[in-house]
């Protein structure tokens, strides 16, 4: 009776999961029609094609807000233009004096290249704070 039980629950689970595998080339054939800037998540993310969109874009951003502003390098650090460089530290720095909470998540080998490791340093010394060991906050 009990091996009855469970083979019969097994079975409704099995034909469960056939039946969501099998709304797959359905949902499949939907992804021609989806927003392509909703590919990361939905409508709090944009995608941006270029270096130079992306960085107008962090810029238009950057200064319209109000109280936290979030930006992520999902990829390994690269170096940056250094004119590039100077415009991100202004525009965070600028963040940080309005009092808004500025928000960067980088790729985990952040703190071994080092344009990016002294963009991160420069920042902590302007006020932002960082969850990171490897960067901590400056002696006050």
């Amino acid at each position: 009776m009990a091996v009855q039980s469970l083979t019969g629950g097994l079975l409704g689970d099995l034909e469960a999961i056939v039946a969501r595998v099998s709304q797959i080339p359905a949902l499949e054939r939907l992804a021609e029609h989806f927003d392509p800037q909703r590919l990361y998540g939905g409508p709090g993310s944009e995608y941006l094609a270029t270096t130079a969109q992306m960085n107008a874009r962090l810029g238009e951003i950057s200064a319209a807000a109000h109280s936290d502003f979030c930006a992520v390098q999902p990829g390994e650090p690269a170096d940056r233009d250094p004119a590039i460089l100077r415009l991100g530290v202004e525009r965070t720095r600028a963040a940080l004096q309005r009092g808004v909470q500025v928000r960067s998540i980088y790729h985990r080998s952040a703190h071994e290249h080092y344009q990016t490791r002294d963009y991160i340093h420069a920042m902590i010394a302007d006020g932002a704070r960082c969850g990171h060991p490897l960067f901590p906050a400056p002696d006050l």
